[in-house]
């Protein structure tokens, strides 16, 4: 399939922002999510805390998704 020059432009932003800002995010915010999941059994408050961690996670997953189909930042 042939991609334009614009969307091969944002999938490589989209790998360099993954690259740089998601991914090592996300290998921070995995350890507060282990501990805070074990709170939550304990006080079910700490369950929308566990699911935004949940949420910052998942984002390499969305820049790699975003930058295989080559979509605009905004």
């Amino acid at each position: 399939m042939a991609r334009s020059c614009s969307e091969v432009g944002w999938g490589i932003l989209w790998f360099f922002i993954m690259l740089l800002g998601a991914f090592p995010l996300a290998m921070i915010i995995v350890w507060f999510y282990i501990i805070l999941t074990m709170i939550a059994v304990c006080v079910p408050s700490a369950d929308k805390g566990s699911d935004f961690l949940l949420k910052v996670m998942k984002w390499p997953a969305a820049c790699i998704q975003n930058m295989l189909d080559g979509k605009k930042l905004c």
